[in-house]
């Protein structure tokens, strides 16, 4: 095989292995912020070079935090919501995957790379991440969001990647949701 595909392919299969990791999630009966709490745990090892990952979670007309595997995410994300822009919102509103080197784009976003360089991420990726089946139309949560330590982490392939991941995820979240209503 050759060298250049050894790479991606390792990545692959690390996304393939957290998405396997999701497996028990689908049969959980458990609150939304706890399933959203192990699908962020998961997605750290799904993805090379995420140092910090949180979910996103918008209710009109609100964000918030509905889980991080570290601080520093849950301040970038508040960062986001106080100043109503930045990588995450943006994900989440043009339902597209945003990639973002925090030192390229202080005109797009300057409170959230300012917060950014402050806790030492140097780059983002931000998922989508919507519920509901293939069949049925499909329901904006909010978005997956990756923090990194390394400059030149996420690429066109973590990102299509990642979109592959919330899938899987956006449905452990929609059983969790129809759990939680059921119960209520």
């Amino acid at each position: 095989m050759s060298l250049d595909l050894l790479e991606p392919l390792a990545r692959l299969v690390t996304t393939t292995e957290a998405i396997e990791g999701l497996r028990d999630l689908f049969a959980a009966e458990e609150p939304l912020d706890d399933i959203a709490a192990r699908v962020a745990e998961t997605a750290v090892a799904a993805i090379p070079y995420a140092d910090d990952v949180s979910i996103t979670v918008l209710s009109w007309p609100d964000a918030r935090t509905a889980a991080s595997t570290h601080e520093r995410a849950l301040e970038l994300d508040h960062q986001q919501y106080a100043s109503g822009r930045g990588p995450c919102l943006e994900a989440a509103w043009r339902r597209t995957p945003v990639r973002a080197v925090i030192g390229e784009e202080h005109q797009r976003w300057p409170e959230f790379v300012e917060a950014a360089q402050r806790v030492g991420i140097r780059a983002s990726l931000s998922v989508p991440l919507l519920i509901g089946g293939i069949t049925e139309e499909q329901e904006l949560v909010g978005s997956l969001n990756i923090y990194s330590d390394t400059t030149s982490a996420f690429d066109p392939f973590d990102a299509a990647l990642m979109r592959l991941y919330t899938i899987a995820a956006g449905q452990a979240i929609s059983n969790a949701t129809r759990w939680q209503k059921a119960r209520e």
